[in-house]
């Protein structure tokens, strides 16, 4: 990222060299943002943060979100929570083609059940 480390170095996003599957990605996610409305108010609790990935868990109610998100270009095995794994799944969006047992290159995986 241009300006990365000084701040005062920052410059417009360059639209015209975007990578399309990270801009695909942040549109899906923030359309499920915008479609979920648990989430304005919903609890963040940090499941871990490691230079591989990232996970949380979104909480509000009855319903619940797991979010693991890859923070590197490369693939790597993972373990979604057990009860995640139940049939009681609402929805479930893979980015980049990651699955349950595998994130992909900056891939994730969103899931969302209810209580």
């Amino acid at each position: 990222m241009q300006g990365l480390g000084n701040l005062a170095n920052r410059r417009p996003f360059s639209w015209n060299n975007a990578d399309l599957d990270i801009l695909r990605n942040v549109q899906t996610i923030g359309k499920i943002r915008n479609n979920e409305k648990f989430l304005e108010k919903a609890s963040l609790d940090i499941i871990d943060i490691n230079d591989k990935n990232m996970s949380y868990i979104r909480r509000l109610g009855d319903e619940e979100a797991y979010i693991l998100l890859s923070r590197t270009g490369n693939k790597e095995k993972v373990q979604v929570p057990s009860s995640f794994k139940e049939n009681k799944l609402q929805y479930s969006l893979f980015l980049n083609n990651s699955t349950p047992d595998e994130l992909t290159e900056y891939g994730g995986i969103i899931l969302k059940k209810v209580k």
